[in-house]
């Protein structure tokens, strides 16, 4: 008996460890994270070279769903699946990043075709480039939340540096719906940092990690980013219930496998709609 207790105790241990292993594994990757700021800085720069779209900002029914719970920051759970309650099924499709005026309108069309409800995490220098676009997706009824204002890595950074981008995109990206405000970490990495959490709850942000990660901006297929959400791979699991699937408006095929990933998180769970 005491050498069964000893190795169930064990295996919940492992079990533990294992998953905080894989979750930061998903959240930072070395030489990947290298690659995806390149991705990420060559996005940002086209966009910006960009003629500015004439948007005016208009009246839209914003997503209260997450109004009424408090931010939780010190929950590895809820942290992961962006405050979705434990009871509820929905899945949510996430959009990080920049991306060129026929990227984000395609990947508008797409959402607002199967009528789903998304959350963006433009970085603060992309809101500051092109406000035009971060008003465009508003306008569309989708959640913004902040990607901080330049990407780095913030468990490198001292606590007031990590304020600084915080606040900085913040006020460059101007958060919707301004209920409920939700922060996604550049690369994840310290998305479950003590540290780094309590900045986030001082500003009243919810941290949003996720639970698949389509690596969409390393340029793979739609074929390939569907496979991924359907199936898993080595590096991250399918989507289930309560799952946060993490994609990017600067992906080459993200507007294009969308159709399939979205027909199968309906099938697996649901997600929220636009109307």
């Amino acid at each position: 008996m005491r050498a069964t207790k000893r190795l169930l105790s064990f295996v919940t241990i492992a079990a533990a460890t294992f998953f905080v292993f894989s979750t930061n594994a998903m959240a930072i990757s070395g030489e990947e994270s290298a690659a995806h700021k390149a991705a990420l800085e060559k996005s940002e720069k086209a966009a910006a070279a960009e003629p500015k779209l004439n948007i005016v900002a208009k009246q839209v029914n914003p997503d209260n769903s997450f109004a009424v719970y408090a931010v939780d920051n010190s929950s590895q759970d809820t942290i992961t699946h962006c405050a979705i309650p434990t009871q509820n099924t929905g899945i949510r499709l996430t959009f990080d990043d920049s991306g060129s005026t026929s990227q984000i309108q395609a990947i508008l069309t797409q959402l607002s075709k199967y009528n789903v409800r998304a959350m963006f995490f433009p970085t603060g220098q992309f809101a500051a480039d092109r406000p035009d676009l971060i008003q465009l997706i508003k306008n569309e009824g989708h959640i913004v939340g902040n990607h901080s204002y330049s990407h780095p890595d913030l468990t490198t950074l001292s606590s007031t540096a990590v304020k600084s981008e915080v606040s900085r995109a913040h006020a460059a990206i101007k958060p919707y719906p301004t209920s409920r405000i939700f922060f996604r970490n550049p690369y994840g990495a310290g998305s479950f940092d003590t540290r780094i959490n309590s900045i986030l709850t001082s500003y009243n942000y919810q941290n949003c990690f996720w639970t698949v990660d389509t690596r969409d901006w390393s340029g793979s297929s739609a074929a390939t980013i569907v496979n991924r959400v359907k199936n898993g791979d080595s590096y991250t699991p399918k989507v289930s219930k309560r799952g946060i699937v993490l994609m990017h408006m600067h992906g080459a095929h993200t507007a294009e496998a969308l159709p399939e990933v979205i027909s199968i998180i309906k099938q697996r769970g649901g997600t929220p709609k636009l109307y």
